[in-house]
């Protein structure tokens, strides 16, 4: 015969290795959890988007594979920032150079750069611009030996395990005052499925010529052209190019257009300002995480 007792013992009995047996299984989940947690932290990303802060001015770096690249130096300052940011990522040499037009923001720390790092190639525009910025850049690219390709026509080429495409404007004269922005080379960056899009300073009619490609230019992050300015053509734009993230290089004394905002956020474009700290973007095959300072 069994008594109360007895019984009560049993059930505490049971009660204690079941909670010993779901601590386990917490336990273990737990570890789990934390081992993936860890894999991820340790999984290189596929790309990196380096969106410095300089101001109304562009300057990215690009790194993928052990290699890099740069869009844009930004103004003289810029190729100190550049050239800071590659030493503190262990980067020695660039592969690329994309020099989008030669206004002074985008041109202007290029002669810094060549003259400091190894540079395997530069890639530009048609237009010109004059300027002590402009003439620094010829000097050192020519010091320096560095080959250079004003881009014309469609071009690709493989870097690494990733693909570049560069989309040059397809008129000599946009009118008065227009052509130099307008002038703008893109360039399109993709590595295992991931994309990064740069347009310079991109204005009504190049981005018309842009949003009317064939190609497929849709991407993850899209450099927004002319440091955020709105236009109409903008809308087509961003609608074609169909980003989760956006990029404005604006500063705190010329802010981008509020319009540009509402914008993308009507498009649910998560947007990083630069004048708010540089801004990293790591791209892996499940997600991008990006990182402002």
């Amino acid at each position: 015969m069994t008594t109360k007792k007895g019984s009560a013992g049993k059930q505490r009995a049971l009660f204690v290795i079941l909670l010993a047996a779901a601590l386990i299984v917490l336990v273990a989940a737990l570890i789990i959890t934390q081992t993936d947690s860890q894999m991820k932290s340790n999984e290189p990303p596929l790309m990196k988007v380096f969106a410095l802060n300089v101001g109304k001015a562009d300057a990215f770096i690009i790194t993928a594979g052990g290699r890099a690249a740069v869009v844009d130096c930004g103004e003289a300052i810029g190729g100190a920032m550049i050239l800071d940011c590659l030493k503190e990522n262990g980067i020695g040499e660039i592969d690329c150079l994309f020099i989008t037009h030669f206004d002074k923001d985008h041109v202007g720390g290029a002669a810094k750069i060549i003259n400091t790092l190894p540079v395997g190639k530069i890639y530009t525009s048609f237009e010109y611009s004059e300027s002590v910025e402009y003439d620094a850049y010829l000097k050192a690219a020519a010091d320096a030996g560095v080959k250079t390709e004003t881009v014309v026509s469609k071009t690709e080429f493989e870097w690494g395990d990733a693909r570049i495409t560069v989309y040059p404007p397809q008129k000599s004269d946009y009118g008065k005052n227009n052509t130099s922005n307008n002038s703008s080379i893109a360039v399109m960056i993709r590595v295992g499925g991931r994309s990064a899009f740069f347009t310079g300073d991109a204005e009504k009619d190049r981005l018309k010529e842009l949003s009317a490609l064939e190609d497929d230019i849709s991407c993850d992050l899209l450099k927004i052209p002319s440091h955020g300015e709105y236009r109409g053509a903008l809308i087509d734009f961003v609608s074609r190019t169909s980003p989760e993230y956006a990029v404005i290089t604006s500063s705190a004394a010329e802010p981008e257009d509020i319009a540009t905002l509402l914008l993308l956020e009507r498009y649910n474009v998560k947007t990083y300002l630069t004048r708010q700290g540089e801004v990293v973007f790591s791209f892996f095959e499940d997600r991008i995480e990006a990182c402002q300072n």
